[in-house]
């Protein structure tokens, strides 16, 4: 059944009376190989010139290409995402990076900063973007974000970046100076998001890349949502696609998803909180791992995988469900 009308009378509903959030399709598991979280990002929602019929019509023709089934809608607010967080635990280690500065950091990231900037993490002044910006109260979300596009940022570790900048005579080495902003984007007055969970017997590789396309729409496959978006965005009305504001979400992998599932699928309003073995995918690890340990997995520690240390997430990333199950047996 198609939700496109079901979509936009929601959109047409928060216009006018901004409430919190809004449940179009309540959640239903459906028994697949995988389950997803999908959403639309405000960028392609918010901007009263988008053909939002379109863009729901094009994302419901893809949903049907690759044989996935919608569990669950709703609409949430930026007021909603700010109000219980919702973001800022999406954004996971690049938040806390944001926010608490130095001490995020692995030992692995502190190396790496001395390696490419030449200078000890002890004697630099490393300034995580909020940080920064209590600091120099004189930068906002909008101009720090400017600043960081302007200069080359330096990957330090998974979800760590790094700019060195001039302030008068010293220089600060700024941590994720886009994330504020980043932020901001979602959560301003008049933002939203759409939440999608989907069931799948697609492989999650193919998804991932052919279904929504990767991070930069440039570089996304033909025919994917991100690149269907950037080719046609004068048609649809999008005023920016790129590797910023690229439109869509899809879990990165199994573990990611669940997580994403029982946060965005909950209603913290009503507090009617979403639990693992609600989910379709939350059953199948419960099958073979007891809470406590599922609890330890979902928050994403590091694991060493051949000598590397990498995230939970990280290390499952675009596993089908079964195939990530069977691989973190050996760790938990």
């Amino acid at each position: 059944m198609s939700f496109v009308n079901e979509l936009i009378n929601a959109v047409n509903e928060f216009r006018k009376n901004k409430f919190l959030i809004k449940e179009i399709k309540p959640y239903k598991p459906i028994e697949k190989k995988n389950e997803l979280l999908f959403f639309f990002k405000p960028e392609i929602l918010i901007h009263k010139n988008i053909d939002l019929k379109k863009v729901f019509e094009i994302t419901e023709e893809k949903f049907k290409e690759f044989e996935t089934e919608v569990e669950y809608i709703s609409l949430i607010s930026g007021e909603y995402l700010k109000k219980h967080e919702i973001m800022a635990k999406h954004y996971g280690v690049i938040n806390k990076v944001a926010k608490h500065g130095k001490n995020e950091l692995t030992s692995q990231a502190l190396k790496n900063f001395e390696e490419i900037f030449g200078i000890s993490p002890e004697k630099a002044e490393l300034l995580g973007a909020f940080q920064f910006l209590e600091k120099f109260p004189y930068f906002n979300e909008f101009s720090l974000n400017v600043l960081w596009e302007n200069l080359e940022s330096k990957k330090l570790s998974s979800g760590v970046y790094c700019e060195k900048i001039k302030i008068g005579e010293k220089h600060v080495f700024l941590l994720n100076g886009f994330h504020p902003f980043q932020l901001y984007h979602f959560t301003k007055e008049g933002s939203f998001i759409i939440a999608i969970a989907l069931a799948s017997d697609t492989k999650w590789k193919i998804l991932r890349e052919n279904f929504i396309g990767a991070t930069n729409p440039e570089k996304a496959a033909e025919g994917s949502l991100r690149r269907i978006f950037l080719e046609k965005k004068e048609e649809l009305g999008i005023p920016v696609v790129n590797q910023g504001y690229n439109c869509v979400h899809l879990s990165a992998g199994p573990v990611e998803a669940l997580v994403e599932l029982l946060r965005f699928c909950s209603n913290y309003e009503e507090n009617k909180i979403l639990k693992p073995e609600e989910t379709a995918i939350g059953k199948k690890f419960l099958e073979e791992f007891n809470a406590e340990t599922l609890e330890k997995i979902m928050e994403n520690p590091k694991i060493d995988v051949n000598g590397k240390l990498l995230s939970v997430f990280d290390a499952t990333e675009e596993m089908d469900t079964e195939q990530a199950i069977s691989f973190l047996k050996n760790y938990f």
